[in-house]
């Protein structure tokens, strides 16, 4: 089991988006171990790239569009806390999440998450429980009060 802990600003990207690059990162590390090699008959370096273009390629064509909810937030950081476990190929962890309100009042907050995903809770970070629907891989979460324009929120959701 791999365990990786992730903390940066990152504006824009999508939950969903977090985890997958996360995911596919550490599955390339050994691939790209042996990258350092110079140009040659045994030289991988082409197939690895053309590799990293092809999964870029598919993920970008499964992005959706943003919801009009989404647009009233600016994700400012995501933290992951992971436990990876290729053996029964599970992903599991818990995500921080930082946002300021662009578009204010701001009471709920729709998130991309693929339905396949469990969320186990999702809380104000350092603060209680919050109500939560899960469906057309939109997580949408209610807030514990209504966030004016400028106004930054933090909450943690933990899922396997």
């Amino acid at each position: 089991m791999y365990r990786a802990s992730l903390g940066r600003a990152m504006s824009g990207l999508a939950f969903v988006t977090i985890i997958a690059l996360a995911v596919a990162g550490l599955s390339l590390l050994g691939a790209e171990a042996g990258w350092a090699q110079s140009e040659g008959p045994g030289d991988i370096s082409a197939e690895i790239a053309r590799a990293k273009a092809d999964f870029y390629a598919r993920f970008a064509a499964l992005a959706s569009d943003p919801t009009a909810n989404q647009a009233k937030y600016d994700v400012t950081y995501y933290r992951l806390d992971l436990d990876i476990d290729p053996a029964t190929g599970t992903v599991s962890g818990t995500v921080r999440m930082v946002a300021e309100v662009v578009d204010g009042p701001l009471s709920s907050v729709d998130i991309d998450l693929y339905d396949n995903i469990t969320v186990d809770s999702v809380v104000v970070s350092g603060g209680g429980a919050l109500a939560r629907s899960h469906s057309g891989d939109i997580l949408s979460v209610t807030l514990d009060r209504p966030y004016a324009t400028d106004e930054v929120f933090s909450i943690d959701i933990t899922y396997h």
